[in-house]
Order: structure tokens, then C-alpha cells, then sequence
């Protein structure tokens, strides 16, 4: 990505973000990680820079390839009149059911814990128990489980 004039400090950050972001909207990488990057410069001295970045875990999470990239943007030599962003390798496919069925979870959970605080609200905090095995083994049914009430 050319830029304007020769840049560095805040303005590179600012462009390193637009180049991810642009990285990631290409339709091939979807469902794709990375795991190694190529971060590249033409300097104003007409000379080239380049580091590659290896991430420590594969991600195709902007805000972290951003943050990852942001210290060897600051190992420029000059100010760049060129910036550029490539994938070197692909990390594992990302799994979009587990996250799916995680976003399930969560939504059944906090419509159980809603439905437990309205009926605590009606009845008091007794109105929800929970039974806790105490002691499984006892002859006396009353010694094997304890009623207490619902938290959480």
C-alpha cells in the first residue's frame, strides 16, 4: 500500500490496520488461520525492509495480527513510503460449530439463570433447591442428599 509521504510512528500503525483488515476480507482466507506473516517496507532512501512474523499461535483475529505486527513495524530504519502484508503459511482451519455451540451454551444458561432470579423474586431464595449428595451409601434417604438453594 503506497502511502502519501514517508511516514512512520502512528500513521504506519493506522495503515498496518487497514492491511489486515483488507487481508482478511479476502474471500480465501476465510475459515483460514494464520500462522506466519511477511511484514514489508519501501523506505525513502529507496531501499526495501522486510520481517517475518511468526505468530505464536495460528489466528485470524485482526486486532491480535495487528498487535503481533506492531513491534517489528517499530524495527523500521527509515521512514516508508510503502507498506506491504503477506501470508507466508496458514495455520488450521477454524472451526466455526464449537463456537456455534459454545454461543448456544451460553444463551440456555443465561435464560436459566433469568428464569431462577424470577422465581427466587416470587417465592424468596428457598424457592429453587438443589439437591447435593452428601452421603450415597447411607441407609436413611434423608442422610443421602441435602436440599440447598440455587446459586448461579
Amino acid at each position: 500500500m503506497k502511502l502519501g509521504e514517508a511516514n512512520s510512528g502512528q500513521l504506519l500503525e493506522r495503515t498496518l490496520g487497514v492491511l489486515v483488515d483488507r487481508l482478511l476480507a479476502r474471500p480465501e482466507l476465510r475459515g483460514r488461520t494464520i500462522r506466519v506473516l511477511v511484514l514489508s517496507a519501501r523506505l525513502v532512501e529507496r531501499g526495501t525492509w522486510s520481517e517475518e512474523v511468526v505468530l505464536r499461535e495460528a489466528i485470524c483475529d485482526a486486532k491480535r495480527i495487528v498487535l503481533a505486527l506492531t513491534a517489528p513495524l517499530g524495527l523500521l530504519p527509515a521512514p516508508a513510503v510503502a507498506l506491504g502484508l503477506a501470508v507466508r503459511e496458514f495455520g488450521p482451519a477454524t472451526s466455526d460449530q464449537t463456537s456455534f455451540l459454545d454461543g448456544e451454551r451460553r444463551a440456555r444458561d443465561a435464560r436459566r439463570r433469568k428464569a431462577v432470579a424470577q422465581v427466587q423474586a416470587l417465592g424468596g431464595a428457598n424457592a429453587v433447591l438443589r439437591a447435593l449428595i452428601v452421603q450415597p451409601d447411607s441407609p436413611l434417604p434423608e442422610h443421602r442428599n441435602l436440599l440447598t438453594p440455587w446459586v448461579g
